[in-house]
């Protein structure tokens, strides 16, 4: 069986807005369509390193991933690399 991949991107978070924290549960949304419509592909939450530090290095945010069964992918957009893949 292939493993397809879909990313949703989240904003870093001196950019976040009301429409951005409702991103958490538009990834939520999406990742259950995606389940029913494409069982086969695995959705991953791309967030910027700053991100990723700041916010999803707190014990909430990770006890949130763990529990939610969230997959990250943590990058660094300056230099257009991936620093984390956390499946």
């Amino acid at each position: 069986m292939t493993i397809r991949n879909a990313v949703e991107l989240f904003p870093t978070l001196q950019n976040l807005t009301r429409a951005d924290k409702l991103k958490v549960m538009q990834f939520l949304n999406y990742r259950l369509a995606l389940r029913l419509r494409e069982p086969e592909r695995v959705l991953f939450l791309a967030v910027p390193v700053s991100t990723y530090r700041s916010l999803f290095s707190r014990d909430f945010a990770q006890s949130s991933v763990q529990e939610y069964q969230v997959k990250l992918i943590v990058y660094d957009p300056k230099i257009e690399v991936i620093v984390q893949w956390q499946s």
